[in-house]
């Protein structure tokens, strides 16, 4: 029961063999990738690295796109949304759910009948012309993770 606590990625039981402990390497490390997966976006130094996973939200406002990010700061970035928008829209844990608004399913708490409720307590407002879509979407993601993908 433990081990749900430290999200443990794999199990070694003693004696364990090279091929085990091999297994075991490539699934931590690939987590550890996954952990670390960025986009790169322009900056005030040029293009930067944005981590995929610290991202809860992002709006479009003033032609820049403010990213929202787990520590509780906003990162301006200089991009048009569709541009912005077609970077994270590949990973099956961020969604458009109304114009210019993007949500990391990650860092959802709840999903309610007009917007989602974060983690971090910020309410994302949903259209109610994505609402099906977007439910759906959420309730293929929440169950995938469920069942052990991403």
């Amino acid at each position: 029961m433990d081990s749900y606590d430290v999200a443990a990625a794999f199990y070694l039981v003693k004696p364990y063999s090279y091929e085990k402990l091999a297994q075991a390497l490539t699934r931590c490390g690939a987590k550890l990738l996954e952990q670390n997966q960025c986009v790169m976006v322009p900056g005030a130094a040029g293009q930067q690295p944005l981590l995929l996973h610290q991202i809860t939200h992002t709006e479009y406002c003033g032609r820049c796109v403010e990213v929202h990010i787990t520590s509780g700061e906003k990162i301006t970035v200089p991009m048009r949304q569709a541009d912005f928008a077609a970077l994270l829209l590949d990973y099956p844990y961020f969604c458009d759910c109304t114009r210019g608004v993007l949500v990391n399913f990650e860092q959802v708490e709840e999903l309610l009948a007009d917007r989602f409720l974060l983690k971090n307590g910020t309410a994302v407002p949903i259209s109610r012309l994505k609402y099906r879509e977007v439910r759906e979407q959420f309730l293929a993601f929440t169950y995938a993770r469920m069942r052990g993908g991403h």
